[in-house]
C-alpha cells in the first residue's frame, strides 16, 4: 500500500466527495427547528468563512477576514479583509450556505453594486454608468468582492451569463477587472480536504534539505536547517507535523522562567532571537526533532521522511514561522523509527512537561482528540489558537468539547481513584488497563466516542438541572459550580454519576481487575446513554446533592460556598459519596419509576 492509499484511508467518509461533505454539512442543521434554521445556518456559515479565507489563493494580499459589524444594514457583505498594500483595498465577502436560484446571486451583485457606491460615495446608479473603475473618481476605493456557498454555482453562473439582468453590467466590470471571485461547494470540499489532511495525518514526502551533509550515526541522522525551510515544511504539511509531539503550541506567553521580578516568556525569546539576532539561534537554541518511519537520502544533503513527525521543537518551529529570517539556522536531528513515543519521551524528559503529560500523550493528546472529534461530528477547542485554525467544520456542530474536558474524563476513569482527575499524579494511572485498551485502535475509537458521550450527557443533564432547580436554593449553587473553569470537579460529579448509574463503584477492590472489565463497564454505560439517558440525568441531580450536601450551612458565607465545595471534593472519599449517592437513589421516587420503565 503507497503513503497515498493509507492517507486515503484516514479521510473520514465526509470527505469522500463533495456529495458526502454537503450531506454531512446538511446534516448538521437537520435537528433545528425551522424558524431556527435560517439564522443558525447563516451565522455558522459567516463563521466558517472567516475561517475558510486564510486558506484561499485570494487572501494572500489581505489581513485576516474580520465579521461586518453592521450586521443588520451590511448591503450584502458579511465578512471584510483588508488589503496589506492599498490603503482602500478591502476583500468584501457574501458568505450564504445555499444559492438555488440565478436571481439570488444576481441579487447578490445588486448588493454588491450598492456598497461599492457607498464605498467610494456614489449612488448605486453612477457605478453602474462607470465604464472603468478609475482613479478620476474622487474617493475611488480597488474593492474585491468573494461569494463563498456550499452549492454548486456553475449552472446559476452560466445562465446568469446568458441574461440581462440589473447587476449584469457591474459583474462584467468586476470579472473584467478580476476582482470578482467565488468559491462554490465544489471549489470548497478540496480546500477542506486540504485543511483536514494539514490537521489529521501524519505527513509523508517530506523533503528536508541541509545546508552540509548531515551527521548518520546508526538510525540518526544530525545537521542543520535554516529556519525557512521549516517555514516551507509547515505552509505544505501544517499543524499534522506536530502530531506525535508532546503538546501544541502554546504561543508567545507560554513557557514562562523568572527573571527577576518578570515575567518573561520562553516564546517570546526564541521570537525576540529571531528578529533582531537571527545569526545567534543556532547557538542559542536546542533544536527539533524529527521521528520518521523511513529515511531515505536524496542527495549527500537531502533527506526524504516518510510518516514523519516532530516529536520535540513545536515551539521553536512555530515561533520560526511567525518571525521567519533567512539568516536564521536551526539543529535538527531526525530518528529513524517506528515507535514514536519512546523518542518523544526521551526527547521531552527534560522539558518542563509534567511526566503526567508525557505519559499520557501516548494515548491521549490535543492532536488526537481532535482527529476523534472530527469522526464523531463535535467541535473541538484547545489552548491553541494555531491548531484550531485549521478545523475549519468545527462551526457547523452543535455539540463542542475541550481538550482539557476530554483529559480530565480520561485520568479520573482510568486512575484508582476520580480524586486524580483534580490531583493528576501519573503514579495513580492504571497502566495495566489503559495500555491494552488504547493500543488497540478499534477499542481506543471506541472508548473516545464514550467519552465524548459522557461529557454530552454531562451537558445536557446541567442543563436539564438549572431549568429544574429554578427558584430553589440548590439554583444558584449550581449554576455558580457548573459555570466555573474547572472541567475536573465536574468530571468527577461524573464519574460518581456513571457508577451509581451501573450501581458498581469501578474504584472498589476487584471490582475492575483488567481492562475487559473496564470496556464491559464503559459499554454498559454508553448504553445508560444511548437508552435511558433521563437515569443518568438523575444520578448526576443526586451526585451534586450529595457533594453539596455538607457545604450548604449558614456559617459558610454564600460567595465562597463554590471554593468550600471544590475542597470538598479534592479531599472526598469516593466510597462514601457512592455510598451515599446509593441511598439517596433508593427513595428517589423518580429515579426508581426511570429504571423500572
Amino acid at each position: 500500500m503507497t503513503a497515498d492509499d493509507r492517507n486515503n484511508l484516514d479521510f473520514p467518509p465526509y470527505l469522500d466527495s463533495y456529495g458526502s461533505l454537503l450531506s454531512h454539512l446538511d446534516g448538521q442543521f437537520a435537528t433545528l427547528k425551522p424558524h431556527e434554521k435560517a439564522e443558525e445556518k447563516g451565522d455558522r456559515f459567516v463563521e466558517f468563512v472567516i475561517r475558510l479565507i486564510p486558506h484561499l489563493e485570494i487572501s494572500r494580499g489581505f489581513e485576516r477576514p474580520q465579521k461586518n459589524k453592521k450586521k443588520s444594514h451590511d448591503k450584502g457583505v458579511d465578512v471584510i479583509a483588508a488589503s496589506k498594500t492599498e490603503l482602500n483595498s478591502n476583500l468584501n465577502v457574501q458568505s450564504k450556505y445555499g444559492i438555488s436560484e440565478v436571481q439570488e446571486f444576481d441579487s447578490i451583485l445588486s448588493k454588491f453594486q450598492s456598497y461599492d457606491a457607498g464605498m467610494r460615495g456614489l449612488k448605486p446608479n453612477q457605478v453602474q454608468n462607470l465604464s472603468l473603475f478609475n482613479d478620476a473618481v474622487e474617493g475611488d476605493v480597488d474593492n474585491h468582492f468573494l461569494i463563498v456557498t456550499a452549492s454548486d454555482l456553475r449552472i446559476i453562473r452560466q445562465r446568469y451569463e446568458r441574461s440581462q439582468m440589473s447587476s449584469r453590467s457591474f459583474y462584467d466590470r468586476l470579472v473584467a477587472a478580476q476582482r470578482f471571485h467565488i468559491v462554490d461547494g465544489p471549489a470548497l470540499f478540496p480546500v477542506i480536504r486540504a485543511a483536514y489532511r494539514k490537521q489529521s495525518i501524519l505527513p509523508t514526502n517530506v523533503i528536508l534539505p541541509f545546508i552540509n551533509v548531515p551527521i548518520q550515526i546508526d538510525d540518526v541522522f544530525i545537521g542543520v536547517v535554516r529556519g525557512t525551510q521549516l517555514k516551507l515544511l509547515y505552509e505544505e504539511f501544517g499543524n499534522a507535523l506536530f502530531l506525535e509531539n508532546i503538546r501544541e503550541f502554546l504561543g508567545q506567553a507560554s513557557g514562562r522562567i523568572n527573571l527577576s521580578a518578570a515575567q518573561v516568556s520562553v516564546n517570546k525569546e526564541i521570537a525576540r532571537t529571531l528578529r533582531e539576532e537571527p545569526g545567534k539561534f543556532l547557538s542559542r537554541n536546542n533544536g527539533i526533532t524529527f521521528r520518521s518511519g523511513s529515511v531515505e537520502i536524496l542527495e549527500d544533503n537531502t533527506l526524504k521522511l516518510d510518516d514523519a513527525s516532530i516529536v520535540n521543537g513545536c515551539q521553536t518551529t512555530m515561533s520560526i514561522v511567525q518571525n521567519s529570517n533567512d539568516d536564521a539556522l536551526v539543529l535538527v536531528k531526525v530518528v529513524r523509527s517506528s515507535d514514536s513515543w519512546d523518542i518523544a519521551e526521551a526527547a521531552n524528559f527534560q522539558n518542563e512537561i509534567r511526566q503526567l503529560d508525557l505519559r499520557l500523550a501516548r494515548y491521549i493528546r490535543p492532536q488526537e482528540i481532535r482527529r476523534f472529534t472530527s469522526k464523531a461530528n463535535i467541535g473541538f477547542r484547545s489552548q491553541s489558537d494555531e491548531a484550531s485554525a485549521f478545523a475549519l467544520l468545527d462551526t457547523f456542530y452543535q455539540n463542542e468539547i475541550t481538550y482539557e474536558e476530554v483529559r480530565s474524563l480520561f485520568i479520573g476513569l482510568f486512575s484508582n481513584t476520580p480524586n486524580n482527575a483534580i490531583d493528576t499524579n501519573y503514579t495513580k494511572l492504571r497502566s495495566d488497563i489503559i495500555g491494552p485498551i488504547f493500543e488497540d485502535s478499534d477499542s481506543k475509537e471506541r472508548v473516545f466516542e464514550i467519552l465524548f458521550k459522557i461529557h454530552s450527557i454531562t451537558q445536557e443533564a446541567a442543563r436539564q438541572i438549572e431549568d429544574m432547580s429554578k427558584g430553589t436554593e440548590d439554583a444558584d449553587l449550581f449554576r455558580r459550580f457548573w459555570s466555573g473553569d474547572k472541567p475536573n470537579y465536574r468530571v468527577f460529579l461524573a464519574i460518581l454519576a456513571v457508577c451509581g448509574c451501573l450501581q458498581q463503584n469501578i474504584y472498589a477492590e476487584d471490582v475492575v481487575s483488567n481492562y475487559n472489565d473496564m470496556l464491559r463497564f464503559l459499554q454498559s454505560t454508553q448504553s445508560i446513554i444511548d437508552q435511558k439517558p433521563g437515569i443518568f440525568t438523575r444520578y448526576y441531580r443526586n451526585a451534586f446533592l450529595v457533594v453539596s450536601f455538607d457545604v450548604e450551612r449558614p456559617d459558610i458565607n454564600p460567595d465562597k460556598i463554590v471554593h468550600v465545595m471544590y475542597r470538598a471534593i479534592e479531599g472526598a472519599d469516593f466510597r462514601n459519596l457512592y455510598s451515599r449517592l446509593r441511598r439517596l437513589a433508593r427513595n428517589d421516587e423518580t429515579l426508581n419509576q426511570l429504571e423500572a420503565e
